[in-house]
């Protein structure tokens, strides 16, 4: 269930239509962007 594919919703700075990713394609986004903004990623 872990790696099931997520509906992804954009909507700063400007809303686009849904998008239903996998966590493989997800995850280097949130990373990318949570690098550009400083912080710091802890382990789950």
């Amino acid at each position: 269930m872990a790696h099931r594919p997520a509906n992804i919703l954009k909507v700063w700075p400007q809303r686009t239509a849904m998008e239903c990713l996998r966590p493989d394609v997800f995850n280097p986004r949130i990373e990318a962007l949570a690098t550009q903004h400083g912080a710091v990623r802890t382990s789950i």
